[in-house]
């Protein structure tokens, strides 16, 4: 079986570079380019296997590898199995589930989710598109959890909620249905030195979920590690073996008793989370009803006001039909009166211009004569004209 190790921050591939190799070996960064190439090098006749130990980092540099794990199995038809070491989180989390066909954990393995978050410098729409884009990212995470793994909506909503996060132990993994059995083998865990985080931030590598911090203090060998910026509570084993102190306080006195465990303080958490919740989402049912209500209320004003339109707009119509009518047939009838009146002009006008045409056939087919002498006067023929009759007239 093919084994790939996915170790440290997911970074994108500009980290891939000989200056971080030395912190790749380390586990203390995965740039997605360098998984690639690892994944490349597999036995495609063999299946595979991913160990997750890693804080998240990069949401695009994940879903990266998330595509590269995809192809290969839709090359190679062979099944992913991913292994979750003591810290799956973030980013890595998303990266879990979106290729596991199986997923197994070691025993001291925890798994968050959390809302994506980033940084934007400018105004607000710019600020509203990032929003958005966090939301759409958030989204895909969240479908998944809910429709491959069955996860309650409102559960999973609460774990992306602005400033929570979803912790799941080993057990509730396993309880969940997430993963198919605990192994019970100690995990690696990513432990860093004072020196290492300075060296790590003075490249600009930032680490969003929590990591283990080494320092050396009496008392035992985990004295002083941190979670997020907290000591951890005590001092040695408390359980007898060297170093511990087999549960008295100095003075003889029985030791308090320990702190609930994780798993419990997350269920009470959540379940507070989850109480909240529900008193919320019944003041905005109240509110989303009220409003309904409200709308409603509009609604059947703005409906009724349109009937009322429409009825008056329809007596309007009846009422001016008849002055409409009337109004036609007063026209019809003066232009009749008109046509009747002027017939006989229109005749005589009729007839002159016949006459007129007549002349002006004669005048051109040269019937007529112009006679400058008599005034210009035009319609006379040719023996009107001629001097012999003019000593004749009676015979004209």
């Amino acid at each position: 079986m093919n084994r790939i190790d996915l170790r440290g921050v997911i970074v994108p591939s500009e980290y891939d570079a000989s200056w971080a190799f030395a912190y790749i070996q380390r586990g203390i960064i995965m740039p997605e380019s360098y998984f690639r190439g690892m994944l490349a090098k597999a036995d495609k006749a063999a299946p595979l296997s991913v160990y997750i130990n890693s804080p998240g980092g990069s949401v695009f540099a994940a879903n990266e590898m998330v595509n590269a794990v995809r192809e290969w199995k839709a090359e190679t038809k062979q099944p992913v199995n991913v292994v979750l070491g003591a810290l799956t989180a973030s980013a890595a989390s998303a990266f879990a589930i979106m290729v596991a066909d199986s997923i197994t954990a070691h025993s001291n393995a925890k798994m968050m989710f959390h809302g994506a978050w980033t940084v934007s410098v400018g105004g607000k729409e710019l600020h509203a598109d990032t929003a958005e884009l966090l939301e759409k990212i958030n989204g895909d995470i969240k479908a998944r959890l809910i429709s491959k793994y069955g996860m309650d909506p409102e559960t999973v909503t609460q774990w992306f909620a602005e400033g929570r996060e979803g912790w799941l132990s080993a057990k509730e993994l396993l309880d969940a249905k997430m993963v198919s059995g605990i192994i019970s083998d100690t995990s690696d865990q990513i432990a860093f030195t004072p020196e290492e985080m300075a060296e790590i931030e003075s490249n600009g590598i930032g680490i969003a979920a929590f990591y283990q911090t080494e320092t050396t203090t009496e008392g035992g060998d985990n004295d002083g590690a941190q979670i997020d910026g907290d000591p951890a509570a005590g001092s040695g084993d408390q359980g007898g073996e060297p170093g511990g102190n087999n549960g008295t306080q100095p003075d003889g006195e029985p030791a308090p008793a320990a702190h609930s465990e994780p798993g419990e303080q997350y269920a009470a958490g959540l379940a507070a989370g989850l109480a909240d919740a529900a008193a919320n989402y019944a003041e905005r049912i109240t509110a989303l009803e009220e409003q309904c209500r409200n709308l409603q209320s509009e609604k059947d004003k703005a409906r009724a006001e349109s009937a009322k339109l429409t009825s008056e707009t329809a007596a309007s119509k009846a009422a001016h039909a008849t002055e409409i009518n009337a109004m036609r047939e007063h026209a019809e009838a003066a232009f009749r009166k008109l046509e009747s009146e002027h017939a006989a002009e229109l005749k005589d006008m009729q007839q002159k211009l016949a006459k007129a045409q007549t002349q002006c056939e004669r005048l051109v087919s040269g019937g007529l004569t112009f006679c400058p002498d008599k005034g210009d006067k035009v319609g006379r023929t040719a023996a009107d004209v001629d001097p012999r009759n003019r000593l004749h007239q009676a015979l004209r």
